[in-house]
């Protein structure tokens, strides 16, 4: 006989006339469980019945797994249940089944633990189904056992196993996983390679899958990706700091331009009162000779001047742009979007969710 525990939900109480108050502690005595595979909502319903009066039901999720063992003949046990809030909407329960198990015997694809692809393929049907695993000798071994117990979690496959009995179930290797890899860069390998694999087969032969892929993170992937993350973060206020004292700079160089372009001008505008004071017929008229004399020397002053201030001109302009592009880094921004490694990592520790076993 196989014992299997099942972390379910009681829901739906709000439908029932039996209600708890907080505080209330049900013993496991008093609940017991009944199938209801004439439910109009869910052909899995299993009802959840305490002191004989109904109380709700199991959550879908669960009532999937729960149901078929229970129609195969297996017994169950339900722990005791405290109520901590008397207006919660579901509430946890701990569930024992006892079953008797066929012994499933899954094919070994590999020598040894080894991560990669595979395809669970089935005879006389084109499509494939695809999935990853850091243990593919392991992980068909629970999808052999999950089918056996009519549990699994793709109907597809489940419906096709209760047909033929299991017969003409096989599977292999698609791609072996790349050695040497670091848990987080062999969560991204078989979550990327995965997905290639089931678009390739759903082009050629079709796929049972009905999800796509996910990354499935383990602690020591979590634990790379949030250092990758403090990294990015810490490098991130760096560049910042960085941008600033850069900002502070160019300011600096932007106002000694300005101040020196503001001198040139001034220094232009009055060689060209020389010049036109000792030129034209205002010089013919007014200027002496000495004015005369010192003519070519001032044109040249002032061409020297105008190479200067367009110069000058281009530098202030050329700085005023890189200051301005630094602002605009700096700026703060109404809808911040963090950067990829920072949204998975905190994706993945909000709730500590289960990764989604292919």
């Amino acid at each position: 006989m196989a014992r299997r525990r099942f972390d379910a939900a009681l829901v739906g109480m709000r439908y029932n006339s039996l209600q708890f108050a907080e505080g209330d502690v049900i013993p496991a005595s008093e609940i017991t469980l009944e199938r209801q595979p004439g439910n109009e909502h869910d052909p899995n319903a299993v009802a959840v019945r305490v002191r004989a009066g109904l109380a709700g039901h199991l959550d879908r999720k669960s009532a999937r797994m729960v149901a078929p063992l229970l129609d195969g003949g297996a017994t169950f046990e339900v722990g005791g249940v405290r109520i901590d809030k008397s207006d919660r909407t579901s509430i946890p329960l701990k569930i024992w089944l006892t079953y008797d198990p066929e012994r499933p015997v899954a094919p070994r694809v590999a020598d040894g633990r080894l991560p990669g692809i595979y395809a669970i393929s089935i005879a006389s049907r084109s499509p494939r189904y695809i999935g990853q695993a850091r243990d593919m000798n392991e992980r068909l071994r629970k999808h052999w056992e999950e089918l056996t117990l009519g549990v699994h979690h793709n109907l597809p496959l489940r419906d096709l196993w209760r047909e033929l009995g299991g017969r003409g179930f096989t599977a292999d290797v698609v791609e072996l996983a790349p050695k040497d890899l670091t848990e987080l860069a062999l969560s991204q390998w078989l979550h990327d390679r995965e997905r290639h694999w089931m678009d390739d087969y759903e082009s050629r032969v079709g796929t049972f899958n009905r999800a796509p892929p996910e990354i499935v993170w383990t602690a020591s992937a979590k634990a790379e990706l949030s250092m990758e993350a403090r990294v990015a973060a810490a490098e991130r206020k760096q560049q910042r700091i960085n941008d600033k004292a850069r900002e502070s700079e160019l300011e600096a160089d932007l106002t000694g331009l300005e101040r020196e372009l503001a001198n040139r001008r001034t220094a232009l505008n009055e060689v060209n009162v020389q010049v036109r004071n000792a030129s034209g017929i205002r010089g013919v008229l007014f200027a002496g000779s000495t004015q005369k004399a010192a003519l070519p020397r001032l044109v040249e002053r002032r061409g020297a001047l105008e190479t200067e201030v367009n110069s000058i001109v281009a530098q202030v302009a050329a700085v005023r742009k890189q200051r301005d592009s630094i602002k605009q880094v700096l700026r703060p921004r109404t809808t911040k979007t963090p950067p990829k490694v920072v949204l998975e990592a905190m994706i993945m520790t909000s709730g500590n969710r289960k990764a989604r076993k292919s």
